[in-house]
């Protein structure tokens, strides 16, 4: 990487509480060992060596982390990644066949380090691990929770939740979903399309939500703290 895209890599990076109590030689040493990589719109991985063995940081974009099912073409996100998220955590601790897949939903800049490589600058930096050990345990409670939603809640609710997790409570505006199509929306909330559609049409009926193509804003915010506090 050029010095241009090194000092952008290395601001970003100083943004994450992930990296925060890490010494600025450590953080240059750790990018001198890194690579940028472009995934355009709609790149796709899916069981790939790139995934394997390398361990990836997301400088910009938005990438879906997915499981797939070939035999009924079926395909489930399990979460949205954003700047400075992480992946593949596991690569890290033992090499592990799971079914997990990765999809650029926007532009994506990766900052790409060899596993082998990252395991060596984790041992000499051993204070990553707290973080790598909550950023871990944050993305089990993260399913967790969603497991409960399934088992539990049916999708009307699920989507009511979906769209506050992501609500910017200060802008009263969706964040990462708002520009996402009704595919990748069912995909978050474990349904089909169509189940969706029939969703979202209550939310427009309601007032609660403006849909263009593969847009969603919301329009009102009273609202939908309502329909979630009366389940």
């Amino acid at each position: 990487m050029n010095s241009v895209q090194f000092e952008s890599c290395f601001k970003s990076i100083l943004k994450s509480d992930f990296f925060s109590d890490i010494p600025t030689r450590s953080i240059n040493e750790l990018l001198n060992n890194s690579a940028l990589e472009n995934w355009p719109k709609k790149t796709c991985f899916i069981s790939n060596d790139n995934i394997q063995n390398k361990f990836h940081v997301l400088i910009s974009g938005q990438i879906k982390a997915y499981n797939y099912d070939f035999k009924n073409d079926r395909r489930f996100t399990l979460f949205l990644l954003k700047e400075n998220d992480l992946f593949d955590v596991f690569s890290l601790y033992k090499k592990i066949e799971h079914n997990i897949h990765y999809e650029a939903l926007k532009d994506s800049l990766i900052l790409s380090i060899p596993v082998y490589k990252m395991k060596q600058w984790v041992l000499k930096n051993p204070s990553i691990n707290t973080g790598l050990m909550a950023y871990t345990l944050n993305r089990i409670l993260v399913l967790e929770n969603f497991i409960n939603d399934v088992v539990l809640e049916n999708t009307f609710t699920r989507l009511t939740k979906l769209f506050l997790k992501y609500l910017d409570k200060s802008t009263k505006k969706f964040t990462m979903i708002n520009d996402l199509s009704h595919d990748e929306l069912a995909q978050l909330i474990g349904t089909t399309r169509a189940v969706l559609n029939r969703h979202i049409q209550v939310f427009k009926d309601e007032g609660i939500i403006e849909v263009g193509r593969n847009s969603t804003q919301l329009k009102d915010y009273n609202k939908l703290l309502s329909m979630a506090n009366s389940f």
